[in-house]
């Protein structure tokens, strides 16, 4: 009897260490089972499907496993033609997602939960619930449908761009952290930013802002609230402002402070630029006298007589014969949106600078230049001046478009060889998102752009490797002469 129980409790003891093992190795091998879940059917949009196929650590065909993504946390498919992100659900670990440029109407990232920068400009999104992702520090959004967007929950969040949207409330009061806030373009009738006390950049244009209180943004550098319904503005705890843009409002006057000193000042021009440790305030007589001033009311069908950003520098470039617009167009056009060409940015610079003459050009493509621009080419070019330089073929490509960093870098060549102030900080470039696209060669020059304010952000990028439009062309030009004194010749 007794060995019967002996041997009963050795069976029950082995029966449980059994069970022991079965447990602990199907606790081992259950993770294993989950990242290994056949997900492919999940990726519904074919040029979704495409991208993620493209990543090194999934497959090109076949089976796609939750294991294939489960470490992957940056995916850019920007500029894919998506028009779903499903499966994007599956991504858990991602903390950098770009689908800027394509075709989204919805977008759920409620399951990437490690989220924390959000790119989702330029789709057709009408809401966006971001209320998961408590991670996120800068959410883009520009160019959307958005009607509301809840960012409350958010509170780590240091950057957000919602510009041209149709939002028409926007409560950023717990977002503490919030160093710059670009929503441009929406139908805001009030914004309250007094719990944003470390905003810098603060950019609201053309809104319908009535009121407008920053006195609690002591850090506050950048201020753009042009094209809104203000008509008081108070910045005398603004002591940190160094550009300011307020055009195309009703205020008679500002307050502020200035340097050390406390000024009151008339409204003539709203332009402030900070230099070294002191504002220095231009009125509305500049460019220098020997400038012809902007005209009311532009020459050409294609840019508007009310108020916008290319009205002065239009005018002023067509009343000063740095352009004389398209002249096969019957009425005259300007066409602002056209590309600007080497060709063209060449002729600006050599009718600003006086026209001075140089040799014939030597460039293996001279019979592509056009004959109106043979002149400018050839002096912009010159040894003495390499304002535009050719390529290594010897060849100038007339026809080829600038970018907008490409202009930064030949406007600084010209003002090294008119030895005007090339000096700067690296304060504004920093604020822009975008700043690790600037190619190497021109970093320098797109700092000395955004210090002394001659090239603006683009929907709150610097979006450097974008092409040039003649009326960003013009616009750098106009604050070119006017910024840094550049005297007619």
């Amino acid at each position: 009897m007794n060995k019967v129980k002996k041997a009963t409790k050795k069976l029950t003891a082995i029966a449980l260490s059994i069970v022991m093992m079965l447990v602990l190795l199907v606790s081992a091998v259950s993770p294993q089972a989950e990242a290994s879940t056949d997900i492919t059917a999940s990726f519904t949009d074919r040029n979704f499907m495409a991208a993620v196929r493209g990543l090194n650590a999934v497959p090109s065909s076949g089976t796609i496993l939750t294991s294939h993504i489960a470490g992957i946390t940056e995916l850019d498919v920007s500029a894919r033609e998506i028009q779903s992100l499903a499966g994007i659900e599956h991504f858990v670990a991602l903390e950098k997602l770009d689908v800027s440029d394509n075709r989204l109407t919805t977008l759920d990232v409620s399951n990437n939960k490690a989220l924390k920068r959000l790119f989702v400009n330029n789709n057709q999104l009408a809401s966006l619930n971001v209320s998961n992702n408590k991670a996120l520090t800068e959410l883009q959004a520009w160019d959307n449908r958005l009607t509301v967007l809840d960012v409350s929950d958010n509170v780590a969040l240091t950057g957000l761009s919602i510009s041209d949207n149709k939002l028409t409330t926007l409560n950023v009061s717990n977002n503490n952290a919030l160093e710059w806030l670009f929503a441009s373009g929406n139908e805001l009738t009030a914004l309250n930013v007094s719990n944003n006390t470390r905003l810098i950049s603060l950019l609201i244009c053309d809104n319908q802002l009535t009121t407008l209180d920053v006195s609690n943004n002591a850090v506050l550098i950048e201020l753009s609230a042009m094209d809104n319904r203000l008509t008081t503005l108070n910045l005398r705890a603004n002591v940190a402002l160094r550009w300011l843009d307020v055009r195309y409002n009703s205020i008679p006057s500002l307050d502020m402070v200035m340097g050390i000193g406390n000024t009151r000042l008339p409204m003539v021009n709203t332009r402030i630029i900070e230099e070294n440790i002191e504002f220095s305030f231009r009125p509305q007589n500049f460019p220098p006298k020997a400038w012809q001033t902007p005209t009311a009311i532009n020459r050409f069908s294609d840019v508007p007589n009310y108020p916008h950003w290319q009205n002065d520098p239009v005018s002023w470039a067509s009343s000063n014969g740095i352009t004389q617009g398209v002249a096969s167009s019957h009425p005259p056009e300007f066409r602002p949106n056209d590309y600007l060409t080497r060709e063209m940015f060449a002729t600006f610079i050599h009718r600003i600078d006086g026209q001075h003459t140089a040799g014939a050009t030597n460039f293996s493509d001279a019979r592509a230049i056009s004959s109106w621009a043979v002149g400018a080419v050839s002096w912009t070019a010159h040894a003495g001046v390499s304002v535009i330089q050719g390529f290594d073929n010897n060849t100038f490509r007339p026809q080829r478009n600038i970018s907008r960093e490409q202009v930064a870098v030949m406007l600084f060549r010209y003002a090294e060889f008119v030895e005007a102030d090339t000096t700067f900080s690296t304060t504004a470039f920093r604020e822009f998102p975008d700043t690790g696209r600037v190619s190497s060669w021109a970093v320098e020059a797109m700092q000395w752009a955004t210090y002394h304010g001659l090239i603006a952000g683009q929907r709150g990028n610097l979006a450097p490797q974008s092409n040039a439009t003649r009326a960003e062309a013009v616009t750098m030009l106009y604050r070119f002469v006017n910024i840094l004194e550049i005297p007619a010749p």
